[in-house]
């Protein structure tokens, strides 16, 4: 700590104003204190004591002058030291006055250019933070054009709204200079394209998805635009610092002139004061003294005050630094703990934690939502007991082999597989669970138990294993069939009877053809299923898919001795030609070999409320009313025996519905038994603007007849 010297009162302020000049002030000096007031009251005593008979001279009084003082002053009245003393402190106070003129000048001087170095600072300032958010505004929405993640598109908002906010303090700040202002309404003008570029790649990416807002990215637009935007922010970079750097010169060489200055006026007044000082020496040597006797006091005293101030300087930084500590670990510790809550909260898996009697103290929403009970009515609860843990066998769990019991008990980790639970309406789910232990410090205060609802996976495995069987015993009838024909055909036992040897060869090509039915369909299945099937949609008639259809099925339909007939409509539809040609030869198929020699089957079109409907009509044996929608799935036959007679696969509608409800539609079917059939199927209309019995493609209400 530096020591300046305090500045002496006059001497009129430290004598008594009474007449008598024997009234001196008592002389001795007070104990240091502990604050300020204590440090000035040291000081004035000491002034008191050592100046009073210094100054007694100035009240033009001899009386009880000490020799050494009434001989001094006597020589300055000789001499007139007055005169001299009064002039070299005028000179001296004159020569300050033009340095102290110059000086403030040069400070005004400098504080302007200071000035202009901070506003240089500023822009510079603004402009980096300007092309840092717009920059950030654009990764954000390359980020979102990748993976179409809302939280980008806010990024976005919040880097443009910043960039906007720099682009305003920038216009603030140079709003009367227009050289700069140039330069900022360049960069707002390429910034706006730049922001206008980017909302617009959002919006292409929300529209047209990642191929297209990919596609116009690899353009360069928004690159060129970026270059351009950085270029510009570059140069007016360059301009300001070009500006701060003069500036800063400025401000340097204001500085030195000003130093300069002041050290050559504060040379001549020093010159002229120590030129005058001569004259009062001797008068200030006790003063000297007595000043010196005061700075080693206050010397002492600032010592034990720094000293002391360190000291709790150094506490204060001490507890600060402790309490940022201890700020940013609690704020790491909620940071953490709100992390640890949003995933436990976010898991797909059921999580509860039991104390150590095993009542439930904690729930996640997957669980709740899994067992079918809330939060509050499982809180508290024995869980094992709420929701009866069963084995997979459907046997009661004992308590002593449930995974809580043993985690509290025995401290180990289990995992058990399709383990029955029961929600609170009474539905019995399987549960894959794993239970482990909450141990802390080495004991165990707790455990915790997450687990899965498997009932799809049991379905799944179960519909495999169905669908395995079923493949497996479709595939092996009709192989046993060739097997065996082609087995008697070559033991040579039909040589000498053509008829029946003619009649196994037709066997085992039938069997063949049944086998790559059940294959191709089996394919089509899973090409469907997969969503792996290419449409080619295209605007065609339905009055043109429904001839396509007869044509084809024309020659089977005459060797079953069944007349099919048909009024196409001209309706416009936008589908898969090839896709809806093959449900109306299904069904056209399925309603021959149904039906009786010399029946009828109906095949009709007409626009409907929900589309083209589409309806063919037999006159077969009919279908029971509980078989009506179980013969969509797959491998489902209404006579699985006649059905195979007949060549059928079981899956022929299974496969129809998959492409009627993959062209918006919908098919069903009515029947009553020994009364014949009826599948309908819908789709929807090319034009849905038009009203449907307008959708005739302009041909009129009249339609022709085609029979096969």
């Amino acid at each position: 700590m530096d020591h300046k010297e305090q500045p002496l009162k006059p001497p009129h302020e430290f004598i008594s104003a009474t007449s008598d000049d024997s009234c001196a002030v008592s002389g001795s000096i007070a104990p240091p204190a502990s604050n300020g007031a204590g440090k000035s009251r040291l000081f004035d005593n000491s002034v008191v004591r050592t100046s009073q008979e210094a100054v007694v001279f100035s009240r033009g009084s001899s009386v009880d002058r000490p020799p050494a003082i009434r001989h001094a002053a006597g020589r300055r009245i000789e001499s007139s030291p007055e005169a001299k003393l009064f002039g070299g402190f005028g000179l001296a106070f004159a020569i300050l006055i033009a340095v102290g003129i110059v000086q403030y000048q040069s400070i005004e001087a400098l504080v302007e250019t200071d000035r202009w170095v901070a506003h240089t600072q500023a822009v510079i300032a603004e402009l980096e933070g300007a092309t840092s958010d717009l920059q950030q505004a654009e990764s954000a929405t390359r980020a979102y054009v990748v993976s179409e993640r809302e939280d980008y598109l806010r990024q976005q908002d919040t880097g443009i709204a910043n960039f906007r906010g720099h682009l305003h303090a920038l216009r603030r700040l140079i709003a009367d200079h227009s050289r700069e202002e140039h330069y900022v309404r360049h960069l707002a003008r390429l910034a706006g394209r730049v922001i206008t570029h980017l909302r617009e790649l959002a919006a292409l990416r929300r529209s047209g998805g990642f191929a297209v807002a990919s596609q116009e990215v690899g353009k360069g637009e928004g690159l060129r635009l970026m270059n351009d935007t950085r270029a510009a922010a570059d140069a007016m970079e360059t301009e300001e610092k070009h500006l701060l750097v003069v500036r800063q010169a400025a401000s340097t060489v204001g500085a030195s002139r000003a130093n300069t200055v002041t050290a050559l006026g504060t040379l001549l007044a020093v010159t002229f004061v120590l030129a005058a000082g001569w004259i009062t020496r001797r008068d200030a040597a006790q003063r000297l003294r007595a000043e010196e006797e005061i700075r080693q006091l206050n010397a002492s005293l600032e010592q034990r005050v720094a000293e002391r101030t360190a000291e709790l300087e150094g506490a204060v930084q001490s507890l600060r630094r402790e309490a940022a500590n201890r700020a940013a670990a609690e704020e790491t510790v909620k940071r953490l703990q709100h992390e640890t809550e949003l995933i436990v909260a976010s898991a797909g898996e059921g999580i509860v934690r039991c104390d150590l009697s095993g009542a439930c103290n904690f729930v996640n929403p997957a669980a709740s939502r899994a067992l079918g009970y809330t939060e509050d009515e499982l809180i508290g609860q024995d869980l094992h007991a709420l929701l009866r843990h069963a084995l997979p066998d459907g046997q009661p769990c004992a308590p002593e082999n449930c995974g809580i019991y043993c985690a509290l008990k025995r401290g180990e980790m289990r995992q058990a597989d399709n383990q029955i639970l029961y929600r609170k309406d009474g539905a019995a789910i399987p549960f894959d669970i794993v239970t482990a232990p909450i141990a802390q410090v080495g004991q165990i205060i707790g455990a915790v138990a997450t687990f899965r609802d498997v009932s799809e996976r049991r379905e799944m495995e179960r519909m495999k294993d169905e669908f395995v069987s079923v493949v497996s015993h479709e595939l092996r009838t009709p192989l046993t069939a060739m097997r065996g024909a082609l087995g008697i055909l070559a033991s040579g036992r039909l040589a000498e009877r053509p008829a029946q040897r003619r009649r196994m060869i037709e066997m085992a090509l039938n069997n063949t053809e049944r086998l790559s039915r059940l294959v191709n369909d089996i394919l089509d299945v899973q090409r469907l299923e997969a969503g792996v099937v290419m449409q080619t949609r295209k605007l065609c008639m339905a009055s043109d898919l429904v001839t396509q259809a007869i044509e084809l099925m024309h020659p089977m339909a005459e060797t079953a001795g069944v007349i099919v007939g048909a009024k196409p409509q001209p309706a416009p539809l936008f589908v898969d030609p090839d896709a809806i040609l093959q449900v109306l030869t299904n069904l056209l198929s399925n309603a021959i070999k149904f039906s009786r020699a010399e029946s009828a089957i109906q095949l009709a079109v007409e626009p409907g409320d929900e589309g083209v409907v589409f309806r063919v009509v037999d006159e077969g044996s009919g279908i029971k009313t509980d078989k009506l929608e179980s013969i969509f799935e797959r491998f489902h036959q209404v006579d699985a025996s006649d059905s195979r007679r007949r060549g059928g696969t079981g899956l022929g509608l299974y496969i129809c519905r998959k492409i009627v409800q993959g062209h918006g539609g919908r098919i069903w079917a009515e029947s009553e038994p020994g009364r014949g059939s009826t599948f309908t199927f819908t789709l929807p209309f090319a034009f849905p603007e038009l009203r449907p019995n307008e959708q005739r493609g302009g041909t009129g209400s009249d339609s022709s007849e085609t029979k096969g």
